[in-house]
């Protein structure tokens, strides 16, 4: 399938996938909204990578969204810092506001408090912000991407430094070495493959891990 055609597929499953989560949410079974991410999240990172993250997250649907109403309108948001030890904060602030809900027995509305934040801090920041500072399942994930399996691999021999990839990348995951070559940090990337059709000489693919690929994935920095 042409990268192309491969983003309008997953433009359509992203829309499915956020009605999928209102009607669950208004119906409230929300549960069934965490044992999708549990199998295609958890399960699917350690073989395809953060497919839920690029794919069927509903924040992640909504920042692109928000993201293409800015690049629409050509305007600019400043990337900030990478500072991941927050999401972990975050992660374990929503674990206990879980544990509360089930303990009294009361419905909190967390993950409509969290696509609320999400949204509006990235009014104000780029959406790689969220994405590698702030979101709980993004944390969890950052674990489970094994070192096996596929995702986004830069080919260095071929990259000629363009930096189109690292200008359409919504988690600021791809970095530069020496000579402006870029590379991808699997652990970080969403695997939208928004960057595939992008690369002029085709040095980016969806495939199994190189070792050219920083599998160390030392933490790329946002730049401004």
């Amino acid at each position: 399938m042409k990268e192309h055609t491969l983003q309008r597929t997953r433009t359509a499953v992203q829309l499915a996938a956020l009605a999928l989560f209102v009607v669950l949410l208004r119906q409230g079974r929300i549960t069934g909204w965490f044992l999708l991410f549990f199998i295609t999240g958890i399960i699917g990172s350690f073989f395809l990578g953060r497919v839920y993250c690029g794919w069927l997250c509903p924040m992640g649907t909504l920042l692109r969204a928000q993201t293409w109403g800015y690049r629409k309108l050509r305007l600019n948001r400043v990337k900030g810092r990478a500072l991941p030890v927050l999401r972990w904060v975050v992660l374990a602030g929503a674990a206990a506001v879980m544990l509360v809900s089930r303990r009294s027995g009361q419905q909190i509305p967390l993950m409509p408090v969290m696509i609320l934040v999400s949204l509006t801090i990235s009014l104000f920041v780029h959406e790689s912000f969220w994405h590698r500072n702030l979101c709980p399942f993004g944390a969890l994930l950052t674990r489970t991407t094994g070192k096996f399996g596929k995702s986004v691999v830069i080919t260095e021999s071929s990259c000629i430094g363009c930096g189109k990839c690292e200008r359409v990348c919504p988690s600021c995951s791809i970095g530069i070495q020496e000579e402006k070559i870029r590379y991808n940090s699997s652990r970080e990337c969403l695997v939208c493959r928004a960057c595939i059709p992008t690369c002029p000489t085709g040095a980016i693919a969806y495939e199994g891990r190189s070792r050219n690929n920083h599998e160390e994935d030392s933490a790329v920095l946002p730049r401004r």
